[in-house]
């Protein structure tokens, strides 16, 4: 498994190519990372999907149990990425899971 921090490293996977013939430039960078954890004993997933296009960037957090049933899913906005510095709250198995971030330096 990855270290989170490398998750979101230079080498993000580009999806579209603006030198590409008949493409618009609406390249967009999607870097995804899946982590196995356990919460209260129970093993499940949790999924990191960062993307970036014209429209800005946005970060999905998902945690699913050992079934893939979502248990919990949030979305961070771009306009919360102005600040540079953030954290969101997400439940699963009655268990608060704090998401941070800090793009100070990115």
């Amino acid at each position: 498994m990855k270290d989170f921090p490398s998750c979101f490293g230079e080498n993000g996977v580009q999806v579209a190519d603006s030198s590409s013939s008949n493409s618009a430039k609406n390249a967009q960078n999607l870097v995804t990372c899946i982590y196995q954890c356990r919460i209260r004993g129970r093993n499940c997933l949790i999924t990191v999907t960062w993307t970036k296009n014209l429209m800005g960037q946005s970060v999905t957090v998902g945690v699913d149990d050992s079934c893939n049933q979502s248990l919990c899913k949030v979305e961070i906005k771009p306009w919360l990425f102005t600040k540079r510095k953030g954290c969101k709250s997400l439940e699963a198995y009655s268990c608060n899971i704090d998401v941070f971030w800090d793009l100070s330096s990115a």
